[in-house]
């Protein structure tokens, strides 16, 4: 991570802690417009902002923060806490539509009712580590769908995520979304896990060897296969299991 990913991973984390997930709190807050915050997690180009170093030491100041604190990398297990359903069940408050009603409560509004569709399950993106997808982005998909097509361990650890770099293509290629499931927190059977290592986030096959270490995959044939010895297996952090991609095309 660059200065820029470091500041607006911290201001992310700032948000979701002490204003609830709402920029718009948060905007008021530092005497700046929501759109200005807006824009600082933008993912066009040319149209993002930074976090320049007179900003950084005023949000430090406002929020009662201690100088420098937005400049601090993240450390591995805060990477992986970002994906806890308690830190990304933010506020992030669905317009209410009349056809529609909330089933469940709470900020994220996981579960709606759609009286022409039946049931529907909204899940929202992981912005983490400046992984593509800005704050509220999400989609809806019918409960009937996912319990036909998916396996997963409960509806409220999906979760979306960007996949980034051609090493598990042809299977997942850059750029394609993913549906997690961090109900997953250690490789219990194979399959394709996000993990932190060496403090980068990867997506991998990953495969458990006989003596208890990890053999990391990547279907590119052009990468080799990574051994973790059992030893230093606990250096692979692993935050969800991929259960699902949409790839895309351009046509």
């Amino acid at each position: 991570m660059d200065i820029k990913e470091i500041r607006r991973f911290r201001l992310r984390a700032l948000i979701r802690s002490e204003f609830g997930g709402v920029s718009a709190r948060f905007a008021e807050k530092i005497g700046k417009q929501p759109s200005y915050i807006a824009r600082i997690f933008s993912g066009k180009a040319g149209h993002a902002r930074n976090v320049g170093e007179g900003l950084a030491r005023q949000i430090e100041s406002i929020c009662g923060l201690s100088s420098g604190y937005l400049d601090v990398p993240p450390t591995d297990e805060e990477l992986m806490n970002s994906y806890s359903g308690e830190a990304m069940l933010v506020g992030r408050q669905m317009r209410e539509d009349p056809k529609r009603k909330a089933s469940q409560t709470g900020p994220a509004l996981r579960l709606m009712l759609d009286e022409a569709s039946g049931e529907m399950v909204v899940i929202q993106h992981l912005a983490l580590a400046e992984l593509a997808g800005g704050p509220g982005e999400m989609i809806a998909l019918k409960l009937n769908w996912l319990k036909r097509n998916v396996t997963y361990t409960d509806v409220d650890n999906l979760w979306l995520l960007t996949h980034q770099g051609d090493g598990m293509a042809p299977t997942i290629l850059d750029g394609d979304m993913l549906l997690v499931d961090t109900g997953h927190t250690s490789v219990d059977f194979d399959g394709i896990y996000t993990f932190g290592i060496n403090g980068q986030l990867r997506s991998n096959r990953i495969q458990r060897e006989l003596d208890g270490g990890l053999r990391i995959i990547s279907d590119n044939p052009h990468y080799k296969d990574m051994v973790v010895s059992v030893e230093n297996s606990s250096q692979v952090k692993i935050g969800a299991r991929v259960v699902y991609a949409w790839t895309g095309r351009s046509l």
